[in-house]
């Protein structure tokens, strides 16, 4: 397991280039259009000997810092329970005009706007574009924790372990898009969380944990299906989603079957309880 930062440095100064030079470190990006902004950034372990350095000039000089966590391949094939994290984003559902598609999709009785928790999917999600997925898995814009594949992909891969699907319209027309569907994750479960630093929404009262992606997971309590999600949220101000998580006989079919798209994060076991003595 590693640490990595990946570091943006937008417009860098000439003091902190010469940093950067001194520390033999070379930056990637930046743009040859004059009225773009400039975004450089590069990648550096902490377990680099020069990370304490690239550390004290990320505070001094407020560079914005994106932390992920790198395994092994035998630390993600040896773990009994893996988080599933998109990799990137298409499209938007719609309507995306006021987030009209909030109301479209979702049973909005329970959901709360200040936070962004709640609510509950209803009916089927519709977009714009004919996505051509073939071997990829898509997330939707706005929506971390729902996942979209080929029909041909859900009838292989994930059909057998019992998932099922809801389909996927156009925007206009409300007919089904025969080119993608989206993977149906009914069941929850409670994560052994720490949820001492989770925020708490003034509106509804519910606690919604920051996401990060530095080292291990948190852990649900047990593994209720080949697929399913947290009962706690994630997020942040107005956005918040439930992990995600599969078993290693969804996993390994998944890798077997070359899917596009995933990024596997394993679990750290869940702490032991606290001792209380008797009153």
């Amino acid at each position: 397991m590693k640490i990595i930062h990946r570091i943006a440095i937008t417009n860098p100064s000439n003091s902190s280039l010469q940093e950067l030079s001194e520390l033999a470190i070379a930056l990637k990006g930046g743009s040859k259009h004059p009225t773009v902004p400039s975004i450089f950034y590069f990648e550096i372990g902490e377990n680099d000997k020069r990370w304490q350095q690239v550390q004290r000039l990320v505070a001094a000089s407020k560079l914005t810092d994106f932390v992920r966590t790198s395994f092994s391949e035998s630390e993600i094939e040896e773990a009994d329970v893996l988080s599933m994290l998109g990799a990137t984003q298409r499209g938007y559902p719609e309507p995306s005009e006021r987030l009209g598609f909030l109301e479209e999709t979702y049973d909005l009785s329970n959901y709360c706007r200040r936070c962004g928790t709640g609510n509950r999917q209803i009916s089927p999600f519709r977009i714009k574009f004919v996505p051509e997925l073939k071997r990829s898995i898509m997330l939707l814009n706005w929506v971390f924790d729902e996942y979209f594949v080929a029909p041909e992909v859900w009838t292989e891969v994930f059909e057998p372990f019992g998932i099922g699907f809801w389909p996927v319209l156009k925007h206009r027309t409300g007919s089904e898009i025969s080119s993608v569907v989206q993977l149906r994750v009914s069941s929850e479960i409670d994560l052994c969380l720490d949820e001492t630093d989770a925020s708490r929404c003034s509106v509804c009262g519910r606690k919604k944990t920051k996401f990060s992606l530095r080292g291990l997971c948190p852990r649900p309590v047990s593994i209720p299906a080949p697929i399913f999600r947290s009962t706690q949220y994630f997020g942040s101000d107005g956005l918040g989603f439930n992990r995600v998580f599969v078993s290693p006989a969804l996993h390994r079919k998944i890798c077997s079957s070359r899917l596009r798209g995933l990024k596997f994060y394993p679990c750290a076991a869940c702490p032991a309880p606290k001792f209380e003595p008797p009153v």
